[in-house]
């Protein structure tokens, strides 16, 4: 086991603005685009996964394979269909697969995916694990 005293720092996961000069050139507008799309939506969006790992460490972590892993907290339901409509047409021009979820405060999570289909019932994350629940009371905020 590693000890604390190893660790460098704790803190959120890095924003889109503060991966940029570790990302592949391509990626750049994406990432861009996605800041935007938050701020229009009044959420900050985060990146985690391979690009956040490569970001924070400087060593390589992105392969041609690799996705772009984000994540923006549930903004408010005024705000919902534009988040996850903005999230799909960036995904379909970007030239990477944009993956991530849609957090509660509480934590649960839902791929954007899921919700963007449409679907009544879609699989929420918690700590505790996967439950199948409703889309609507998830995007209404509401803790099931």
């Amino acid at each position: 086991s590693v000890g604390a005293d190893a660790l460098a720092s704790v803190g959120a996961p890095p924003a889109f603005a503060a991966v940029l000069g570790a990302a592949p050139a391509a990626w750049r507008q994406p990432l861009l685009d996605l800041d935007g799309l938050g701020a229009r939506c009044g959420v900050q969006g985060r990146v985690f996964g391979s690009l956040a790992w490569q970001a924070l460490t400087g060593e390589p972590y992105l392969t041609g394979a690799s996705d772009l892993d984000v994540f923006f907290p549930l903004p408010g339901i005024a705000h919902a269909a534009t988040l996850l409509d903005g999230l799909a047409a960036i995904d379909a021009h970007a030239p990477m697969h944009v993956d991530g979820e849609l957090l509660r405060d509480d934590g649960a999570g839902v791929n954007w995916r899921e919700l963007h289909a449409g679907l009544p019932d879609v699989a929420i994350k918690t700590a505790d694990g996967v439950a199948l629940g409703s889309a609507a009371g998830f995007l209404a905020g509401s803790v099931q």
